[in-house]
């Protein structure tokens, strides 16, 4: 049986904005690894890094909302936004799933954001899900997006 919810979606008012990711773990030893993404884990929040090939589809999809309200399907094996499905196959994915379903399946609001991390190169950036709204100073609401856990 399938669960269902509703996440918030914020965007940063100016290109290239977003707050910092916060203290946290990470499942892959570097980002040079053949990993598409790298999960980061905090008390709070579950962040994606994502390697170039997949990027702009994945923020496009979710952040931008160019096909209004993005649906976000998980599985044991892939992650789906609308029509892009993304396989999930390596032991750190797999963990990575596993903790930001259980963040999901929280009885508390979830947000979703761009966030980033002094100790990554220059430009990374962390799409964040997280129990904890963002600042509002930097990000305003787009939209819900619906998010469906198998």
């Amino acid at each position: 049986m399938a669960l269902e919810r509703l996440l918030r979606r914020y965007s940063a008012y100016y290109r290239g904005w977003c707050q910092a990711f916060g203290d946290h773990e990470i499942s892959s030893e570097s980002l040079e690894s053949d990993e598409d993404i790298n999960w980061l884990f905090g008390e709070e929040n579950v962040g994606l890094i994502l390697s170039p090939n997949i990027r702009k589809r994945f923020f496009r999809e979710l952040l931008r909302g160019v096909h209004g309200v993005p649906t976000l399907e998980l599985a044991e094996d892939y992650a789906q936004i609308n029509e892009f499905r993304h396989p999930v196959d390596a032991e750190g994915s797999r963990l990575g799933l596993t903790r930001l379903i259980a963040l999901l399946e929280q009885d508390q609001d979830i947000f979703l954001f761009q966030t980033y991390h002094f100790c990554y190169p220059e430009g990374t950036r962390i799409l964040t899900f997280s129990t904890r709204k963002p600042l509002m100073i930097m990000y305003k609401e787009v939209g819900p997006m619906q998010v469906r856990m198998l």
